[in-house]
């Protein structure tokens, strides 16, 4: 129905960002999703060449590992290299740097292996820090608040922009990178996107990608969230506080629409994992929130028209 709502209105089918998946308490608002793809040519020179960079396989993961082949032309920077570590065999260097994986919405829970990589090659190529690898490592690196790309923010709602470095590749003449951001809900993640897009660009790098996926606040008095958070209390006993996320969910596809369960805090979470499963008692109990929760909002809507 969100889908079809999505389509009809003008919108096309997106490619991502919208997941049944989410927890209780109610979700009064979610980070705005920008994805940008970014590409420049490389052009090296010098004693090493880097022919190969790989880390990260999606825009919306912190990547786990990163690796590079170089190829080395000249004995006396072998023999300099081999003194740092990176001894070639027959004239090429592989590098391989680990970090710790992450999802995009909460990547300091994570360690960027790209932003690493990005580092390291910049030291052992004194001539890309001068060029689009150059720029990467200083503007992004490891860092995931923007603070470097000036886009730096936040607000009481849903905390701290975050800027994700998901996938770097590159070949001996052009280096591709995709950034994943999440934008506070009271932020306007157009200009947002557009001052990182003129960066870049002044940076050298075309934009061959961009998509925006506009979050969304509901004020904690708004009649939606009231009645869930009633509901939610009076199934569990427990005080429900709305809350803002950064993840994305079907609730951005149409207005007046918030997430809210399945997931209980504390519980641990299966989606998306081998031997997905659920328990029991909370398919039960999550049964009884929703038949409430239908007929609480079928007659807020009918009796006050807040729905």
């Amino acid at each position: 129905a969100c889908m079809r709502y999505y389509v009809e209105h003008g919108g096309e089918i997106p490619t991502y960002g919208f997941t049944p998946d989410s927890s209780y308490p109610v979700v009064n608002g979610e980070k705005g999703i920008i994805n940008l793809e970014f590409c420049a040519p490389l052009c090296q020179t010098g004693e090493v060449m880097g022919r190969k960079i790989q880390s990260g396989i999606a825009q919306n993961s912190v990547p786990a590992s990163g690796d590079a082949v170089l190829e080395v032309v000249d004995d006396q920077t072998g023999e300099m290299l081999a003194q740092q570590g990176y001894a070639p065999r027959n004239n090429v260097v592989k590098l391989h740097c680990e970090g710790r994986a992450a999802h995009a919405s909460t990547p300091w829970e994570g360690e960027n292996a790209a932003g690493k990589l990005l580092r390291l090659l910049c030291r052992l190529l004194p001539a890309a820090a001068d060029g689009p690898l150059g720029f990467l490592a200083e503007k992004i690196g490891k860092e995931w608040d923007g603070a470097s790309l000036g886009i730096a923010c936040e607000d009481a709602p849903s905390g701290k922009l975050t800027c994700n470095l998901g996938v770097l590749t590159a070949d001996e003449s052009k280096v591709t990178v995709k950034l994943n951001l999440r934008c506070p809900v009271t932020v306007d993640g157009d200009r947002i996107m557009k001052q990182v897009q003129d960066m870049f660009q002044d940076a050298g790098f075309e934009c061959v990608h961009s998509a925006h996926r506009r979050g969304f606040y509901l004020p904690k008095t708004h009649p939606l969230i009231c009645t869930l958070s009633e509901i939610y209390t009076r199934h569990t006993g427990e005080q429900s506080e709305a809350r803002c996320i950064g993840g994305g969910t079907y609730a951005k596809a149409m207005p007046n629409v918030v997430a809210f369960g399945p997931n209980f805090p504390g519980d641990e979470a299966r989606e998306h994992q081998a031997d997905e499963y659920v328990r029991c008692d909370r398919l039960l109990q999550n049964a009884a929130i929703f038949l409430d929760a239908m007929q609480e909002l079928a007659c807020l809507a009918v009796h006050e028209g807040a729905v």
